[in-house]
């Protein structure tokens, strides 16, 4: 139903409620018809005070009952509206809307998913439906983490129509997380072909590309999902990130301020820390890692590079050191280790650098970086020929990383 449509029924309806010249089943049928057409311009809460009122005047349809479920869900009021379809559903066993449509409530709002799955079923099985085989391969992929059948269910719905586009995307996110980026790049250009100016359809291609190491072709899908949607988030951020990684670094700083001028994200404020960073701006760089870490104060890469950018600037140790730590219980990570190692070297805590190094070689053994450190720690600790091995494995695998350890202030 259209606008304008929806408008007419509305004033038609209201003019035989306020007329009062019908019966109460007749005025009770047109306040059902009146919140048909509320629902069809989002007017939930009219919608359901109209099915209300359409109740108490004896007309006490399946449909009536359905009709204010799907109102109250919309307005967040799941329990209620699970009482409504369990009405409808009881008066008309067979009605399969209803049945699909309660187990959007048991999914999407009260976030039970054996009972949304047990509901898209029944409803399944009364009507193989593209819209149910979408829900319910919703419902294992994103609430059972049950990637083969969501599969199945995708594939079905597809079946069943070709064209629509959230199931594309969503069979498409199956085979991303499957690592299979091939099919899910084809998948999200079936998107785009069902619904062109899809921003999220643009968005997930631009990530598919990313995986498969196409960061140019990455931007260009970004690019379109921001010209979509200017404020798209997610979109700006993936640029950003992208754009820090090419050296782009003006065009990374744009993307991140116009997120931050969205509202506070921490992976933007990171971001942002990681560019002024890389500029030598070491000031703004804590300042921002900061933010990040205020805002998500468990995420370890952001409590690394709050540490990471104090030691390089040789400011304030001791947060330097809380920081690393909280980098470490989050997620013991190989440079994680590095950067407290490195706090250590520089403050002639030699076991300690030594055991920091050791642990970040442990996860990542020919990176030259970390056994430089261990090299300089052990030397530091009268273990020369021990030090002096793991110096020339690093150099061997780096030539320049003696150079870059000059730059951090640290020789053996």
């Amino acid at each position: 139903m259209n606008v304008s449509a929806a408008q007419q029924a509305i004033d038609t309806c209201s003019q035989i409620i306020q007329g009062n010249r019908e019966s109460a089943l007749n005025i009770g049928i047109a306040f059902f018809n009146r919140g048909n057409a509320n629902m069809s311009l989002h007017n939930a809460q009219a919608a359901a005070d109209d099915y209300t009122e359409g109740l108490s005047h004896n007309f006490q349809q399946p449909d009536v009952y359905y009709g204010r479920g799907n109102a109250r869900n919309a307005l967040g009021q799941f329990n209620d509206a699970l009482s409504d379809f369990n009405a409808a559903i009881a008066a008309n066993p067979q009605h399969a809307e209803a049945i699909n449509n309660r187990g959007n409530v048991y999914e999407l709002g009260l976030h039970d998913t054996a009972h949304a799955i047990a509901d898209y079923s029944a409803a399944i099985a009364i009507r193989d439906e593209a819209l149910f085989r979408y829900n319910r391969g919703h419902a294992y992929q994103y609430g059972a983490h049950d990637l083969a059948n969501a599969l199945v269910d995708y594939n079905r719905a597809l079946e069943l129509n070709p064209s629509n586009a959230d199931a594309h995307i969503e069979r498409g996110n199956v085979y991303f997380a499957q690592n299979n980026f091939d099919a899910a790049v084809t998948d999200y250009q079936a998107a785009l072909s069902a619904h062109a100016d899809y921003a999220l359809a643009y968005y997930n291609l631009g990530k598919a590309y990313e995986a498969q190491g196409h960061k140019q072709d990455a931007i260009a899908q970004w690019d379109e999902a921001i010209r979509v949607n200017p404020q798209y988030s997610e979109a700006l951020v993936s640029r950003g990130r992208a754009n820090f990684d090419t050296h782009r670094y003006e065009s990374a700083l744009s993307d991140f301020n116009t997120v931050l001028a969205i509202g506070p994200d921490a992976i933007a404020f990171n971001g942002r820390g990681l560019v002024y960073q890389a500029r030598g701006d070491a000031d703004r760089a804590i300042a921002d890692f900061d933010r990040a870490v205020a805002i998500a104060p468990s995420n370890g890469e952001f409590n690394n590079n709050a540490c990471w950018a104090r030691v390089l600037a040789n400011r304030d140790p001791d947060t330097a050191r809380t920081l690393c730590a909280a980098a470490i219980a989050a997620s013991d990570q190989a440079p994680y280790f590095m950067s407290r190692g490195l706090l250590n070297l520089k403050q002639n805590r030699n076991q300690d650098a030594y055991n920091d190094y050791d642990s970040a070689v442990r996860r990542a053994e020919n990176n030259a970086a970390y056994l430089y450190g261990r090299g300089v720690a052990a030397i530091r600790l009268g273990r020369a020929g021990e030090g002096q091995a793991d110096i020339n494995a690093a150099t061997g695998r780096d030539a320049n990383i003696a150079s870059v350890y000059q730059g951090y202030g640290i020789t053996p």
